[in-house]
């Protein structure tokens, strides 16, 4: 069990978190040019929609192994410090319904930037500048069209998630109507 929630809580923070920071990012770029109308504003309100699910899917997992952790391990301590950066991503993904936070663009490109570097990649890079730390195979081996193509298929993936709750979701809508 606890293996399971572990890697729904993986995919959750690597892949939808920050597709969902990736797909912030091409949404300002699209709504500062071309305004905010159109396919993108659609996809926006219904990816909204889904990070919201996911957050609470999220919490609920962080939650649950928490108790079980409690219940199972005999010496368990909570530390409060790890809890922090689920505060934040779970209160984010709950203001991002709010009209007003959803438009205003200051924080959705805050909420963008905190999806995308968690507390641990922070503390990680503050380290590494701070110790004068130059890993030569840090990113030796990947290539420019490798980092461009991988956040190209996160924000293509992060989407066509998207596109299948707002399907389900439809479907389940209708079956309820019927």
């Amino acid at each position: 069990m606890n293996e399971f929630l572990n890697l729904t809580i993986k995919v959750i923070t690597i892949d939808l978190f920050i597709g969902y920071g990736l797909f912030t990012l091409v949404w300002l770029r699209t709504s500062i040019i071309k305004g905010q109308s159109g396919p993108i504003e659609t996809l926006d309100i219904k990816a909204s929609k889904f990070i919201r699910f996911v957050g609470v899917i999220y919490f609920i997992c962080i939650v649950t192994i928490i108790i079980i952790s409690l219940v199972t391990v005999d010496d368990y301590e909570i530390r409060w410090y790890p809890l922090l950066q689920v505060v934040v991503w779970t209160t984010m993904t709950q203001f991002i319904m709010i009209e007003k936070v959803r438009r205003n663009k200051i924080v959705r490109l805050v909420f963008a930037i905190l999806f995308l570097i968690s507390f641990e990649i922070f503390v990680i890079v503050v380290t590494s500048i701070h110790r004068d730390y130059s890993s030569g195979g840090l990113f030796s081996e990947l290539s420019t069209i490798d980092v461009i193509i991988g956040l190209t298929s996160k924000t293509v993936v992060f989407c066509i998630l998207t596109m299948v709750y707002s399907f389900v979701i439809g479907q389940v809508k209708r079956m309820r109507a019927v």
